[in-house]
């Protein structure tokens, strides 16, 4: 996917009052704004999109042991049916990383706010896009495909979100997939985010198949 520049002037969360994070997005985008569950990717009724796996390749997958982190996949004939499922949609209109299928609005990936994941986050996203992702703030967003399992069989699709200032086009470039809330994970039956994750990454840390081979 080619990089563009990008002109920061129009980027407001509301008129007149420039957007202040640290550090400052870079890129002009009069599309995100802000409300109280963070910054989101505010997407036009009928959004034009450039959809493509991030730098023209198929999503490669990682294992980085420090972070409780893996989404390698198992072998074609142990995997589970809504990963099989996800990945058939993705390999047959990879468009459908725009949006989530509730139509909800692709949310931007926060990692500057001291939370408790933040650092988390960071190594993960430097691992995959081989530089220092505060470069790409405000430009990492998440969205998801549901399956039949409902919410917890949920697959988080991570993309690069970009905008040519000169032709107005949008860009997704899908980064990588989140197969088993290990990404930004979360509290589940009383049960706290960090043991889930350790719990998580546990029972799938044994897979070796890229989900490079399944799209």
């Amino acid at each position: 996917m080619s990089k563009f520049d990008f002109d920061l002037s129009s980027l407001s969360i509301q008129p007149n009052k420039k957007l202040e994070v640290s550090p400052q997005p870079k890129i002009e985008n009069h599309l995100i704004r802000k409300n109280k569950m963070g910054y989101q990717v505010d997407i036009p009724d009928n959004p034009i999109f450039e959809c493509s796996f991030w730098n023209d390749s198929a999503c490669s997958s990682k294992k980085i042991e420090s972070e409780f982190f893996t989404n390698y996949l198992a072998e074609f004939y142990e995997l589970d049916g809504y990963i099989e499922n996800g990945l058939e949609k993705i390999k047959l209109n990879i468009d459908c990383i725009s949006k989530t299928e509730d139509r909800k609005f692709p949310s931007v990936v926060r990692f500057n706010d001291n939370g408790n994941f933040s650092n988390h986050i960071k190594n993960i996203l430097n691992d995959y896009l081989g530089e220092d992702c505060d470069n790409y703030y405000g430009r990492i967003v998440k969205t998801t495909l549901k399956t039949p399992l409902g919410h917890n069989g949920q697959m988080r699709l991570i993309s690069v979100y970009s905008k040519d200032a000169t032709t107005g086009k949008s860009y997704l470039g899908l980064l990588f997939i989140d197969f088993y809330h290990l990404f930004i994970p979360s509290s589940h039956n009383g049960v706290t985010a960090q043991e889930m994750q350790k719990r998580n990454y546990l029972k799938n840390k044994k897979y070796t198949k890229c989900m490079s081979s399944y799209l």
